[in-house]
C-alpha cells in the first residue's frame, strides 16, 4: 500500500505562518485593516478558501477579528495563551511541579483565611465521614 509522499505543512498553516510574520512585524499594525481574502490569496499564492482558513486560526489566536460588511482587523502584535494547548504539550513533571506550587499556596491561604464556622463544618464532615468508614 503506497502512502505517498508527504508535504513539510499544510498550506493554510504555512499561510497564518506568514501572516503573523506581517502582523508581528508591524506591517499591518494593531487596527489595521487586512487586504481582502482575493488580494491575500493571490500575494501568497494560494486559494481563497486557504486565506480563509489562515484567517480563522489567526482570530483563534486572537491576532484578528473580522467585522461582518468591514473586513478584517488587527487586534493584538502577538498570540494570546492558548493554556489549553500548552498543557497538552507539557511535558507532565512540570504540569505536577506546578500543581504542587499552587495547592500548597491554596492551602496556606485556606488556612489563614478560615474562620471558626469552617472549621466547625470541617469537623463535621470529619466526624461523618469517621461514622460512615465503621
Amino acid at each position: 500500500m503506497a502512502l505517498g509522499a508527504l508535504r513539510p505543512s499544510p498550506l493554510v498553516e504555512q499561510a497564518a505562518e506568514r501572516l503573523r510574520e506581517q502582523i508581528a512585524s508591524g506591517h499591518w499594525p494593531v487596527g489595521t485593516k487586512l487586504p481582502g481574502e482575493t488580494t491575500l490569496a493571490k500575494e501568497l499564492g494560494v486559494g481563497r478558501s486557504t486565506v480563509r482558513e489562515a484567517l480563522r486560526a489567526l482570530a483563534g489566536a486572537g491576532l484578528v477579528r473580522a467585522r461582518q460588511g468591514a473586513g478584517v482587523f488587527v487586534t493584538a502584535d502577538r498570540p494570546v495563551d492558548d493554556w489549553p494547548a500548552r498543557l497538552r504539550a507539557a511535558a507532565v513533571a512540570d504540569v505536577y511541579e506546578v500543581r504542587v506550587l499552587m495547592e500548597v499556596q491554596a492551602a496556606r491561604l485556606a488556612a489563614r483565611r478560615r474562620t471558626p464556622e469552617d472549621v466547625t463544618t470541617m469537623r463535621a464532615a470529619l466526624d461523618a465521614r469517621r461514622a460512615t468508614a465503621e
